[in-house]
């Protein structure tokens, strides 16, 4: 258990007070910006989801790991709406690179949102966005496609690109859901996306991770288990995949905590 998660807990009450909610999906993403938050204490919520409040550079924060895929970003969405009210948003996470001069480590920031090639409005705000890539050097805009599952073969990737401009740049599981939850929910405010490339557009995922996906499109992490079990040799892949997760998730809370120091 983590220093953080250690920590004191509370009740989920005058959350509508805190000025920023961010929403992670996978624990790699959550530990890193735990690890930025000070005086961080568990929050207390009726379905057990994933929940912080703390502050990032001085900057109040909720923080709720909504789990991944698109069913688990709607529910997590809605619940956080419940608890917190119109707060202002940040969905941060990693990302496929879907466009080939992506490379590992590049942190981007949505200029437009898709699901099922349509894209969601209202969309990322724009005044955001520009801040936000203007906060450090390398940081680009972007399009951010969501997808049911993990794309991951060089083909999967090209097809979902598209052919024809406006082309996709990057593929996650969440971003759109959680802004279509929130549209739906009524919560007028004003969000931003912000995702780190953890594999390239030419990029094969391992077999080992390619065969383990779950139904609801995320990973498996238990069939994971088994399958190195079964197949020690690819331990050394995985490990590989781990530590780029960890590095590029590292990165991101990085810039979060500068953008926050900036005011956001």
């Amino acid at each position: 258990m983590s220093a953080p998660e250690a920590g004191r807990e509370s009740a989920p009450s005058s959350l509508s007070s805190l000025s920023t909610l961010i929403l992670t999906a996978l624990p790699e993403e959550t530990a890193a910006l735990l690890d930025r938050m000070r005086d961080s204490a568990r929050v207390r919520v009726p379905d057990g989801r994933r929940t912080w409040r703390g502050q990032l550079s001085g900057r109040p924060v909720l923080l709720v790991e909504t789990g991944v895929g698109p069913e688990n970003a709607t529910a997590g969405m809605l619940r956080a709406a419940r608890l917190a009210g119109p707060l202002r948003w940040i969905g941060a996470g990693l990302a496929g690179a879907l466009a080939p001069e992506f490379s590992a480590g590049q942190l981007l920031v949505a200029g437009a949102v898709s699901d099922d090639r349509r894209t969601v409005t209202p969309g990322p705000d724009p005044a955001w966005a520009a801040r936000a890539v203007a906060c450090a050097g390398g940081v680009q805009p972007a399009r951010f496609l969501t997808v049911g599952r993990i794309a991951s073969t060089v083909a999967e990737k090209a097809a979902l690109r598209g052919g024809t401009p406006p082309r996709f740049d990057v593929c996650d599981m969440e971003s759109a859901a959680w802004a279509k939850a929130a549209a739906a929910n009524g919560r007028a405010a004003p969000y931003l996306l912000v995702r780190v490339v953890s594999d390239t557009a030419g990029e094969e995922l391992p077999e080992l991770v390619a065969g383990s996906i779950a139904p609801d499109g995320s990973l498996d992490r238990g069939r994971i288990a088994r399958r190195v079990l079964a197949h020690p040799g690819s331990i050394g892949k995985l490990l590989a995949l781990r530590r780029r997760a960890r590095s590029c998730a590292a990165a991101l809370a990085e810039f979060l905590d500068r953008f926050a120091a900036a005011g956001f």
